[in-house]
């Protein structure tokens, strides 16, 4: 699988890579989530996924600031003019809750 990378872009930190051996390799994120909950020691999540479970105290971030990677989605449309309806209200909600949750995650990690 190959180590992971750790990085602190808020810090200024060089990028660190950690050897880590794999227990459970799933591309369904609930499977990891649920097997971390469940006991299955450490996983790497995005900070809107496991924000409700820190926030509760089921998960604990254990290698602040470090983060393992940045989430990229892109939304592909030859043109916004003959974007449906549908479409446009989908990408402008998907949006907003993106932001709102990230902008939820990031207070709480300044707050601490």
């Amino acid at each position: 699988m190959g180590p992971l990378k750790l990085m602190s872009p808020e810090t200024g930190t060089p990028d660190v890579l950690v050897e880590t051996p794999v227990v459970l390799i799933a591309d369904h994120t609930d499977t990891l989530l649920r097997a971390t909950l469940d006991g299955g020691s450490i996983s790497s999540q995005g900070e809107d996924i496991a924000a409700p479970f820190v926030n509760n105290q089921q998960l604990h971030r254990v290698v602040a600031p470090w983060i393992t990677n940045r989430l990229s989605l892109v939304a592909a449309y030859p043109n916004r003019k003959f974007l449906p309806a549908r479409g446009r209200v989908f990408l402008e909600h998907l949006i907003a809750h993106v932001r709102a949750n990230m902008a939820q995650a990031t207070a709480r990690a300044q707050s601490r």
